[in-house]
């Protein structure tokens, strides 16, 4: 069992998938803040099933992808393939992938949140 204080998201894992993406022009909204929130339920729900806690791994996928703060993400590159191919792969991603830093991950997970 692992060590529930451990936060399982590594900064490759979260730069594999695009997160840490360079500053991009765009108007921040409702949807890009949502689209963030949700990136990082995903991920802290598929760690919580491995044993990892849900509060950590939460406030580090929003560090990383946000700065902190999903209000920072100002666009989406593909919002349509991020909620439908992205999320729901990220929701089942296995324990041994979370673990991975550098699974093998779709397109529709790379690059998508914007700041």
């Amino acid at each position: 069992m692992a060590d529930p204080s451990f936060a399982l998201l590594s900064t490759k894992l979260l730069a594999a998938l695009g997160v840490l993406a360079a500053l991009t022009a765009g108007c921040g909204g409702s949807e890009p803040e949502q689209a963030c929130l949700d990136f990082a339920d995903a991920l802290a729900t598929s760690g919580e099933r491995c044993g990892f806690d849900y509060e950590t791994n939460f406030d580090e996928a929003v560090n990383s992808a946000a700065g902190g703060d999903c209000e920072n993400i100002e666009s989406v590159r593909d919002l349509d393939a991020f909620e439908s191919v992205c999320l729901p792969y990220l929701r089942q991603l296995t324990c041994t992938e979370l673990i991975n830093s550098s699974p093998n991950l779709p397109d529709a997970c790379l690059d998508q949140l914007r700041r």
